[in-house]
């Protein structure tokens, strides 16, 4: 269990630093975007929405991992959770860990793409959405046949 507390303060740290990024791009979009995305106000609110949305799961995140490791017991079913050999196939068959990336990072380029064309931006997200929604469509299945 002590390789795995280093796994999980690594992990704190990890989404520690992302917390900060999107409380960077949060400031950045109300102080200096706000001219820029003046002409399509959904754009402007997506991102902020968004930012703050990913800020506050990291938070939740934080708290869960730092309550884990407070009690032997929490890191002990939290390790088994994350290990769970069925649900690591299910993951695997419906592509989780790599959609799940793409599809994150195909939102991030469509907000960066946002301050500059809303065509492109509406077509990543939708794209993105598309991925998401079918990577859990077949992650449901798999999980009622397994």
């Amino acid at each position: 269990m002590k390789q795995y507390k280093k796994v999980v303060i690594g992990k704190i740290i990890a989404l520690s630093l992302f917390m900060l990024f999107m409380i960077g791009i949060g400031i950045f979009d109300a102080v200096w975007a706000r001219k820029l995305l003046q002409n399509n106000a959904f754009v402007f609110s997506f991102q902020c929405g968004f930012s703050l949305a990913l800020g506050i799961l990291a938070m939740l995140q934080i708290i869960r991992f730092g309550g884990a490791l407070k009690s032997e017991e929490k890191l002990r079913i939290l390790y088994n959770k994350e290990n769970d050999e069925r649900i690591k196939f299910v993951k695997a068959k419906a592509g989780q860990p790599l959609l799940l990336i793409l599809s994150v990072l195909l939102i991030f380029v469509a907000m960066v793409i946002g301050y500059f064309h809303a065509i492109l931006f509406y077509t990543l997200l939708i794209v993105a959405s598309v991925q998401l929604i079918v990577s859990c469509i077949i992650k449901f299945v798999y999980l009622k046949i397994v």
